[in-house]
């Protein structure tokens, strides 16, 4: 029995479809900084700054990182400190720090010239088969196909797919589906047509179909079932995290810490903190939030210092993947002892904590200590 993605490669024929997606895209299309002069170097920059992040985000980001880096040598030759200071805010730091990595190795094994092999591009840290096809197929004009949450919502009303989006079968059928629709010519406009139509037409919700160049090739909207699909079977069950984060001064100094290789933010700097749920064990209830026996008891043990707490008022809450994080602050003074061997941190003026390449938390915190004007922030 044939699937939904088969029936409708029966029942429409490619080269209009691709026509009309076109057409819409030179009328409509966005305009784009990472468009206006679209080599591999920009295109690579941009897309790993795309992904889980939204458009409007991006732009001002990538023109500051382009200001900076405008080539892949001159990105290779940087810091990775650097690099990451650029990136705070963007989130998901690991694609800044896979993005240099693959720079250094594009300057050391390909001369400099990102690799318009398929082959190759995949071999880079941080770039998997939807990042090498956009780059392929918008630098290069490549008919490779594409597959990112856009057009992944798209195809599957263009189909009236009712099968799990997250299932591997399906997904596989979808990627066979981009790559039968892509057309031989001007493949890179045609996969950004896609993106921008995912994006400003068939959203997530209220999809504007009256609007749609393509209704006329869409199943959902024939049977009336846009706002249903895509589907998703599976669900997101969030944890509740509450931390601690601990101002410790001394000196007219600020002790910040450097997230390691294996933690959230690695590579950033933040101040230290306190889990308290996993110090729920050591109390006989559930810890609150700014516990401070708990907290100066976890500072002995993990740095081998000791101080006094005071409560600062400040609280931020955030989310990190499936965490909602409620984070209090704590200003500890009175700081005796020596830190621990191996720990990898230092202590800084406030001036030199905003020059790091901090966390968005660590930085909104920073900012909430100037406007209270607490300690020497």
């Amino acid at each position: 029995m044939k699937d939904a993605f088969q029936c409708w490669l029966d029942h429409h024929n490619t080269g209009p479809f691709g026509r009309a997606v076109l057409r819409w895209f030179r009328k409509h299309g966005r305009k784009l900084p990472w468009r206006e002069s679209p080599d591999p170097y920009r295109v690579w920059v941009s897309e790993i700054m795309l992904q889980q992040t939204r458009v409007e985000t991006v732009i001002a980001y990538y023109q500051r990182f382009l200001k900076r880096f405008p080539d892949v040598q001159s990105l290779a030759a940087a810091g990775i400190d650097e690099v990451l200071q650029l990136w705070e805010g963007l989130g998901y730091y690991r694609r800044a720090r896979s993005l240099h990595a693959a720079a250094r190795i594009v300057v050391q094994e390909y001369a400099g010239q990102v690799p318009l092999v398929p082959e190759d591009l995949l071999k880079l840290p941080g770039i998997g088969r939807y990042t090498a096809g956009a780059i392929l197929s918008i630098a290069n004009d490549q008919r490779q196909p594409i597959l990112e949450g856009n057009t992944i919502r798209l195809h599957s009303r263009l189909v009236a797919c009712q099968q799990d989006i997250d299932d591997a079968k399906t997904r596989n059928r979808l990627w066979s589906f981009a790559d039968a629709i892509i057309p031989g010519k001007h493949a890179g406009d045609f996969n950004q047509a896609l993106m921008d139509l995912g994006s400003t037409i068939c959203k997530q919700s209220g999809p504007d179909c009256p609007n749609c160049p393509v209704v006329n090739f869409c199943a959902a909207f024939r049977r009336g079932s846009q706002h249903s699909i895509p589907r998703r079977n599976g669900r997101v069950i969030y944890e509740d995290l509450y931390e601690t984060a601990l101002i410790v001064q001394r000196r007219k100094k600020i002790l910040v810490i450097q997230r390691g290789p294996d933690e959230w933010w690695s590579g950033l700097w933040d101040f230290p903190r306190v889990r308290l749920n996993q110090l729920s064990e050591k109390s006989p209830g559930f810890p609150t939030p700014g516990d401070s026996q708990l907290v100066r008891e976890n500072l002995l043990e993990q740095f081998g210092l000791r101080g006094k707490s005071q409560p600062t008022g400040i609280q931020l809450k955030h989310a990190v993947t499936r965490y909602r994080i409620t984070l209090e602050c704590l200003a500890i003074s009175d700081v005796s002892g020596r830190i621990k061997s191996g720990m990898n941190c230092k202590w800084q003026t406030p001036g030199q904590i905003c020059q790091l390449a901090l966390t968005t938390s660590a930085r909104r915190i920073v900012k909430s200590l100037e406007q209270s004007r607490m300690g020497c922030m």
